[in-house]
This record gives C-alpha cells, structure tokens and sequence, in this order.
C-alpha cells in the first residue's frame, strides 16, 4: 500500500503524532460509586496501523514523532473514522492520574512505510467522547469495540466494527445514538451501512453483541425521490453495437428503497436516462437520443426493492443514423437476340436493337428520430423519375428508401471504367437528415 491510500484509513492522534490505522480495540468498563452512580470510566486502547513519508527521511520524522507521543503520558487520544470524521475522544483534561499512560513501537519494514503498534490504559471522568464532568445518556453504557479497515478489489474500502455494550440503557443506546452515529459518520450514498445486533440478559440488564459492515461504494447510489431513500443495491450498464451501428444501450437498477413511494423512485431513474424535455435528448451536432423499451418491477414484502431496466436507441457513430443499405444493378448494352422458328426449317436468330446500359441505383437508410436524406444518383442522366419513399417502423425509427434509373453519358456511348465506384455504396460519414 502506498501512503496515499494509507491515507485513506482510520486514523489516530496521539496529540501532535498523527497515523494510519488498519485496526484498533477500546475497552471500557464503568466507575461505579454507591451513593453517585456512574462517575467516570476505565479505558484501554490498543490498534496496529502505519507510518509513511515520501522518503527515508519523512519516515524517520513520523516515526520519530510517534515514539515521541507514545511512549508519553497526559496527551489526548483521538480516534478517525474514514474520512477524517471523529469516532472518539479521550481528552488528557479529563483523565486521572496523568493517564492516558502510553506505549509504542515500531516494527521493521520497508524504506517509506513502517508497521507501528501502540496501546493507551487509565481512567477519565466521564467516558470516550463525553462533553462534561456529568454522565450523559451514553456514559451509562459501555461500548467495548474492535474496528477493522480493509481494502476489496478495485481499493474499495471496508470497515467492520465489532462490540459487545452493557449497561442499564444498552438497547437505547444502540437504537437512538450509535447506529444513527455510525451512519452520520458513514452517509449515504457513498458508503452502505448493515449491522447485525444480538441480545441477551446480564445480570437483570440487557446485553448487545453487535457488527457493523460499512462497504465503500464504487459510485454513489442513485438519489432517491421524496420521502424514498435508496439505501443499496447495484447498477449495471450494457452497450450493444452491431455491424449497422445501432447503438443499443440499456441501464438495469436493483435497489433497495427506504420509506416513501418506489414508484417515485423508478419515475426518477426514467427521467435520468431519458431527460424529459427534447432539448435533453440531443448534444448540439451529436445524436438524438431515443427511448425504446422500458421494465419495472416493484417488490414489498421482505424488502421493498425496484428492479428497473430502460433502453435507448442512438447511432453508434456519433450521429442519428442506424442502419444503411445500397445496391446498384446493370442492365442491357450487351446484344440480346430473338428466336424465331418456322415448322420443317432451323431457327433463326434476329439481333435486337441495341440499348443503352442501364443502372438501377436502390437503397434504404434507417435513422432515430429523423429521416435520412437519400443519396444522389450516381448517374447524370436518368431514364425515369427518383422514386423515393419514407416509412416509419415505430416511434423512433424512420426509414428513407430510393430508386434511381439512369446510364452514364460518354462519347463511347457506353460507361466509363470509371463511372461505377463501389465506395460511394458505402455508409456516408457525415450523413444529412430532414429537420424532425
């Protein structure tokens, strides 16, 4: 790992010494006096994580800089999450006896990074992340709790955190303050937050053995609409082109919705892949995009969930048309003769008049959204006049076909050698169509 994404761990200070984190514990067991209940906590920390530098020289600063705080007494400790948002603080203000007391070491490693371990004990008034002297509501509770960060593939972030809370008020502590703390800390749609919680008694009092998993997300889940929150699920985007260069592309949701009306949802996930009004459909010069096939399903019982796919249809070469097709048939010059035959004698053969070599120039050009403009004829004299037709398959499609009948005029009375040019057949680039 490079101390870039080192950079983008949890992270710890120990005052002034800052590092990289990929675990840590807290253990906190309440002070209990009779006659004023709850009046401070006992606390040991301990985590593993990193120092780096840009070079040997960097490093030995960070790594002098942590020994320095580690090994040390009455500094703060504060705890970061990803992102740099704070977890926990023990403020050195609060402890007792000169506490948090310190250690600290660092392991051998490579030039820019080094592996450091270190771990903190003593007693506070109050608890980890306390604002005062006096308990408050979570300083009845004791959260003793593992986090773990990781890298999936593709430097996706992963972070477990794990714990077990006792207390008279563990079951409000966890409804009420850390889920909603953990996800404030971990907000949609960046990241997607499950836990697992499961309760038993101890000693008359409830106790909680709890899991979160905070899964970094590749993209930001699609927003929601109204009261509906999209809390997980998947995206996928699929493109198709064909040797006509139809450009098929279809966008598929699964999702999982949160409170509100799905079909909300789905409604905005239609206007996000096909804007609502023309002037969205089309980049000045470039293709128009087209709606051509929508699906959407609803579930609601265990999860409410919206399974969309939308399709649009759009050239696949940077503009309107999808679909080219060109012929060019000869007929005639060569001599015919007709057969005429007379009963007792031989056949005879009588030549035709000549013609002039005719050419059959036929097509069909396919666009969305607009109709093709047909070719001109290849010919400079035609026998008859253009045929050229328009027809449209369906809401988006619109066909242009021709027919042009014609022969190429020179002094030998026949076509030059180089009066047929099969590359003029093929697919124009830069094709006109008429105003939609």
């Amino acid at each position: 790992m490079s101390a870039g994404d080192l950079a983008n761990f949890i992270s710890c200070s120990i005052g002034p010494a800052s590092f990289t984190l990929e675990t840590y514990s807290l253990k906190t067991t309440a002070i209990v006096e009779d006659d004023r209940g709850r009046t401070g906590t006992k606390f040991s920390v301990s985590g593993k994580g990193y120092v780096s530098g840009a070079d040997q020289a960097s490093v030995q600063e960070a790594i002098d800089a942590f020994l320095t705080a580690s090994n040390a007494s009455g500094v703060d400790l504060v705890m970061r999450g990803l992102g740099g948002g704070v977890e926990w603080v023990i403020p050195a203000a609060k402890c007792l006896n000169g506490a948090p007391h310190l250690s600290g070491s660092v392991e051998p490693g490579d030039a820019n990074q080094r592996v450091v371990t270190f771990s903190a004990e003593g007693e506070m008034i109050g608890a980890p992340g306390g604002d005062g002297d006096e308990p408050t509501e979570s300083q009845d509770v004791d959260d003793t709790h593992k986090v773990e960060a990781s890298y999936r593939p593709g430097q996706l972030r992963t972070v477990t955190r794990s714990g077990e809370l006792t207390g008279p008020d563990a079951q409000g502590y966890f409804n009420d303050k850390l889920v909603a703390q953990v996800r404030e800390q971990y907000p949609l749609p960046k990241f997607v937050v499950t836990y697992k919680v499961d309760w038993s008694n101890k000693g008359g009092g409830l106790k909680a053995n709890y899991t979160f998993t905070i899964n970094e997300n590749a993209n930001p889940l699609p927003a929601g609409a109204g009261e509906a929150i999209v809390v997980d699920g998947e995206v996928s985007h699929r493109v198709e082109r064909d040797e006509q260069l139809r450009k098929v592309t279809t966008y598929a949701f699964d999702l999982v919705v949160k409170g509100g009306d799905p079909w909300q949802v789905a409604n905005e996930l239609r206007n996000r892949v096909f804007p609502p009004t023309d002037t969205d459909y089309a980049q000045p010069g470039g293709p128009r995009v087209m709606p051509l096939r929508e699906s959407i399903e609803i579930t609601s019982v265990r999860d409410v969930k919206v399974r969309a796919s939308f399709t649009r249809l759009e050239g696949g070469d940077g503009n309107r048309l999808i679909g080219w097709q060109q012929t060019l048939r000869l007929a005639g010059a060569d001599p015919t003769y007709e057969e005429r035959t007379f009963p007792g004698a031989a056949p005879i053969y009588i030549r035709r008049p000549e013609v002039r070599r005719r050419y059959v120039q036929s097509g069909t050009a396919t666009a969305v959204g607009a109709y093709p403009k047909p070719p001109e004829p290849f010919m400079p004299v035609l026998l008859e006049r253009p045929d050229v037709t328009f027809s449209q398959g369906n809401a988006f499609e619109r066909t242009t076909a021709w027919s042009y009948t014609g022969f190429f005029d020179s002094a030998e009375g026949g076509p030059p050698v180089e009066g047929v040019r099969p590359w003029e057949m093929d697919r124009p680039k830069q094709p006109e169509f008429y105003s939609p």
